[in-house]
């Protein structure tokens, strides 16, 4: 034989030959997220627009005269007029009359930005889907909005026009800020915000880098109970671990109205950093019975984290309040008596007072247009996707709906610029976070 030739192991050949298509696949995968970036930034589907009575109450004045009048009057830029006329005003062009007319929803000096997490372990539960349309609605109505994407996976930030690896990388991330090593600044987190397809709606996108944090905060986690130092001083150090997300956004509250966090389905260390850096957790449950149970669960292993914050922090770091959100709620006749027995017989019973008034329900004609050109229902407008006017609408009132009660039960309440007295919760959280009064708007 000569010395030259070499026997090919038959497994070997089969793996390189996996290997090759794997990279093939890849490759192809990395060409389709290219043109479907290309094809959302490209406006693929037009953009909503508001003319006559709509915008006027889209602006929040009363009649469209006023607005008429400040473009006669060139309080409004020349070319608006005619923009109005043809198409009709855009999502930016309408905050701009808010702005003119001091009509913005958001909060005044002396309110607080409040941060909320849409957190469940049960995977599609609804939990990126509802962040997704609510943070958009509220954009829509004036609210300076950030979304805060922990998810390796990042599927709200490739909806959101920022596709994960491709255009997003470890440093786009909040990933290096949560590293202990790191000490970022207010500068820094803000140039993490990126702007959105949807005017007043920022993300700090995600990639699959995080799963490296979940790694890295976790592993500092054990090795500190291996330290030689004081108790307190390592107790004190895990508290840290635990606050990483809370302090670095601390950083950029001033900058928004309110924050919506989405993380991954599970409860390691950044999901319980969500938890810890939220004013208010809602947890999305399915209206079926395995994914009730899953989620009595989460609120065993829940409750046991809180104790151990409480522990960690002498009791001085405040828990976020807890909300549930019904989700996946049938709409054909079957699924709608199922669901309403699960949420009667189950959810209602169990947790009470924490259920929200408004569900969730399933939209999938609706959704599965919207996520083919990476938008959501509030940005488009209702000739744009091929579903029926009745379906986007019907989609629209129901998260229309959630955001409402979020912003009257768990916004307004907290903010005492509003005509809302402070609740209970908000009279408790004030007083221990002293943040009401120490926090301006900019």
């Amino acid at each position: 034989m000569p010395q030259d030739f070499k026997v090919i192991d038959p497994i070997s050949k089969r793996n390189n030959e996996i290997m090759d298509n794997l990279d093939f696949d890849l490759n192809n995968a990395d060409a389709y997220e290219q043109r479907s970036t290309e094809l959302a930034l490209a406006g693929v589907c037009d953009t909503r627009r508001w003319k006559g009575d709509e915008l006027a109450k889209a602006v929040g004045v009363k009649s469209k005269t006023s607005i008429y009048q400040a473009e006669k009057d060139g309080r409004l830029p020349a070319d608006y007029k005619d923009i109005r006329n043809d198409r009709g005003y855009d999502l930016k062009m309408v905050n701009e009359v808010r702005r003119l007319f001091s009509t913005n929803p958001g909060r005044r000096d002396g309110d607080r930005c409040m941060v909320f997490s849409f957190t469940n372990f049960k995977g599609g539960c609804y939990k990126t889907l509802t962040t997704l349309q609510v943070a958009a609605c509220a954009a829509t109505e004036g609210f300076r909005v950030l979304v805060v994407d922990l998810d390796a996976q990042g599927t709200l930030s490739f909806n959101l026009g920022h596709t994960p690896d491709v255009s997003v990388m470890d440093g786009d991330t909040l990933g290096p800020s949560l590293l202990e090593d790191c000490s970022p600044t207010r500068e820094s987190v803000k140039n993490l915000a990126l702007p959105t397809y949807i005017d007043g709606l920022d993300i700090i996108p995600a990639n699959m880098g995080l799963q490296t944090t979940e790694i890295n905060i976790q592993s500092k986690l054990v090795n500190l109970s291996y330290q030689d130092m004081d108790d307190d001083v390592i107790k004190s150090h895990q508290k840290d671990l635990f606050l990483r997300v809370h302090d670095i956004l601390t950083l950029i509250k001033s900058e928004y109205d309110v924050i919506f966090i989405d993380g991954t389905p599970a409860l390691g260390m950044l999901p319980l950093n969500i938890a810890f850096a939220s004013d208010r957790m809602i947890v999305p449950c399915p209206t079926e019975s395995p994914d009730y149970m899953s989620t009595c669960t989460f609120w065993e292993v829940l409750r046991s984290r809180f104790e151990e914050m409480r522990d960690l922090s002498g009791d001085k770091h405040p828990l976020p309040e807890i909300s549930v959100l019904p989700t996946r709620f049938g709409v054909h006749k079957n699924e709608t008596v199922a669901s309403q027995i699960i949420l009667h017989n189950a959810i209602y019973p169990t947790f009470t007072s924490k259920v929200m008034k408004n569900v969730v329900r399933k939209h999938d004609s609706a959704i599965s247009q919207q996520n083919l050109w990476r938008r959501t229902m509030f940005d488009v407008p209702f000739n744009a996707l091929k579903v029926k006017k009745q379906a986007q609408e019907s989609c629209m009132e129901n998260y229309q709906s959630i955001w409402n009660e979020i912003r009257e039960e768990f916004v307004y309440p907290y903010w005492p610029s509003t005509e809302y007295p402070l609740n209970a919760d908000a009279q408790v959280r004030a007083h221990t976070t002293g943040e009401y009064n120490n926090e301006k708007t900019t």
